[in-house]
């Protein structure tokens, strides 16, 4: 769309207004949500307002939650930083111990050492259930087997 100009230069608001409504009617007839407005259904009225009410939710949801973001990010900063500062460090040094100890090689350390985590996460969460499969011990926890008929301690 070309918008036209007086023999001063300044743009036409009338024209500015159409050019752009022609190219946003362009815009939205490629994507089929909008057609000319001669051959324009109540249908085609209807979806073009319940997108119209759809990302009017999608900006609200979207904007409460980074405002409760951005809120409890400032509030409770402080906070976070007082017990960082109190561990001196630990983390950050235990990292670098780790670090260290890969030899400072960033793809042994990112692949051995996720699949020595997870293993290792692994084995101890499951200690806890081999442990209640053992003894029989705690109780409660016996409730939460899937195997029916074997809520008994194993044979040792």
């Amino acid at each position: 769309a070309v918008v036209s100009t007086q023999s001063t230069g300044k743009l036409q608001k009338s024209d500015l207004l159409s050019s752009t409504f022609s190219l946003f009617r362009g815009l939205f007839s490629v994507m089929g949500q909008v057609k000319d407005p001669k051959t324009e259904t109540e249908e085609d009225t209807q979806n073009r307002g319940a997108l119209w009410e759809t990302l009017k939710s999608l900006l609200f949801i979207l904007g409460t939650a980074i405002l409760a973001t951005i809120a409890v990010r400032n509030s409770v900063n402080p906070y976070i930083h007082k017990i960082w500062g109190a561990s001196h460090d630990f983390w950050g040094e235990l990292w670098n111990s780790i670090y260290d100890l890969f030899g400072r090689n960033d793809h042994l350390t990112h692949h051995l050492g996720s699949a020595l985590t997870s293993t290792a996460y692994f084995l101890v969460f499951n200690a806890v259930f081999l442990f209640c499969d053992i003894t029989g011990k705690p109780t409660w926890l016996l409730k939460y087997k899937v195997q029916e008929g074997k809520n008994e301690p194993v044979d040792q």
